[in-house]
């Protein structure tokens, strides 16, 4: 099967999801961070991992765990104050958050795990992968 249109209609989801939340987390209002974070994984994680259990094996390949990462850097913006110049791993920091492949990896593998599916056998290769593949992997 192929996931990608899903992967690929991610973006105008949490795009016109954002368009409406950005009445509530307007930075005039300065809401406190417990507050946006209770939004940010209640509603906008929530509403963007839906059925990831079916299609978190594509997240293995790097061109949709960077379609997925780059809907992230939309949202963190929107939650918080940063000047657009602030990467992206940056705002995971100070947000408190996993990157989406791996929080959606992590959401897929408990839903197969609860349902009682067999576990892809790629799992633990592909979040090593992912590991390695970001240059924080590597300790000497």
């Amino acid at each position: 099967m192929n996931f990608r249109p899903q992967v690929e209609s991610l973006r105008g989801r949490v795009i016109g999801m954002m368009g409406e939340l950005r009445r509530v987390l307007r930075k005039e209002w300065s809401l406190d961070k417990r507050t946006v974070r209770v939004i940010y994984k209640g509603l906008v994680v929530a509403c963007a991992s839906f059925g990831v259990g079916v299609w978190c094996d594509v997240l293995r390949f790097q061109n949709t765990r960077e379609l997925v990462n780059r809907c992230q850097r939309r949202v963190l913006y929107r939650c918080m104050v940063f000047c657009r110049t602030v990467s992206m791993h940056a705002m995971q920091v100070l947000m408190g958050e996993l990157p989406w492949d791996l929080a959606f990896l992590r959401r897929g593998v408990m839903f197969r795990a609860k349902r009682g599916d067999d576990f892809v056998p790629s799992v633990r290769f592909v979040s090593e992968n992912i590991w390695f593949e970001s240059g924080m992997g590597y300790f000497c």
